[in-house]
């Protein structure tokens, strides 16, 4: 009986019509499989699409997506050159170097040391390195800023290529998964290493959305709180409230006051170059018709005159 049986079918196409067919094994357990014997062979090329319709299992290697970007070759003479676990900014020309400055704006991922999907866009290992741009990645790390806890933010430090917790808002990679920095630590250390991390490039706390605390680290800030301490009350309908407003210039359109002694609310607006003073709130004034609820604007009581 044969090995494998190829039939032509129809129009010019083959069929297999018995067992797992396998190349470089003799027990393939799927319908087709190919073994390169080493992970570093292509045992697989597609000049064209391919198409799915089912899950595409990674069942070794690393799980991150990783793209190749271009690096300066004067690296090599300059001995830094981006390794796998550095953490990259970019730079000119769409190259990458290690990123050396804390929070650097412009960082984009960290070096791949296993990447599960790799796009090389023609590029090759040595003019280009592959960064992961999403999903889990060694990283190098230093206790620059203390020792990391799980879910700290992860951003550049001083140390070119090292990643550091994130003390304060900034531009950040991704959030560690693992610990690192605690046995026997002293701050301050410069003690280095690698964690796993979620890679996950972002800008964290330009929302106001964290606050850096007493102990350096940042947590999640109750910004209505933080603002009515400075005096500042924002309410349900995002009104802002102050004790005192004192302004070198203020551009606004419409004035709402209180009469001080009736208490009733009056609006008031310049237009065509005169003033015009209405009651109500300036909420349903009507600013093409420059009145509210069509009320004519309120009388001014006659200027009383002197006898003397």
């Amino acid at each position: 009986m044969p090995a494998l049986t190829v039939q032509q079918s129809g129009s010019g196409y083959g069929a297999i019509f018995i067992g797992n067919v396998g190349i470089g094994t003799t027990t393939p357990p799927r319908l087709l499989t190919i073994d390169a014997g080493a992970t570093s062979t292509i045992a697989l090329g597609v000049n064209g699409s391919a198409n799915f319709t089912g899950t595409v299992n990674q069942l070794a290697g690393g799980v991150d997506l990783a793209e190749a970007y271009k690096i300066d070759p004067q690296c090599y003479n300059l001995n830094n050159c981006p390794e796998p676990g550095d953490i990259v900014s970019i730079a000119e020309n769409l190259t990458i170097q290690k990123a050396s400055s804390p929070y650097d704006p412009k960082l984009i991922g960290v070096i791949s040391t296993r990447p599960g999907f790799a796009m090389w866009d023609s590029l090759d290992a040595t003019s280009s390195r592959l960064v992961a741009l999403v999903g889990k990645a060694s990283v190098k790390v230093s206790t620059e800023r203390g020792p990391i806890e799980v879910g700290d933010a992860l951003t550049s430090s001083n140390q070119p290529g090292m990643a550091m917790k994130a003390t304060e808002p900034g531009r950040v990679i991704g959030i560690a998964l693992e610990s690192f920095g605690f046995e026997g630590f002293e701050f301050p250390a410069d003690e280095v290493g690698r964690i796993t991390a979620f890679i996950n490039p972002h800008w964290t706390g330009n929302d106001l959305s964290v606050i850096q605390d007493d102990q350096d680290q940042i947590v999640q800030a109750d910004l209505q709180k933080d603002l009515t301490s400075l005096g500042l009350i924002v309410t349900e309908n995002g009104s802002l409230k102050v004790q005192k407003l004192k302004a070198k210039i203020a551009e606004v359109e419409y004035f709402q006051t209180k009469d001080k002694v009736t208490g009733e609310i009056y609006c008031i607006w310049i237009e065509n170059g005169e003033w015009i003073k209405v009651k109500g709130e300036c909420e349903s004034v009507n600013s093409g018709q420059g009145t509210m609820n069509n009320e004519p604007p309120a009388e001014e009581p006659p200027a009383e005159t002197s006898t003397e």
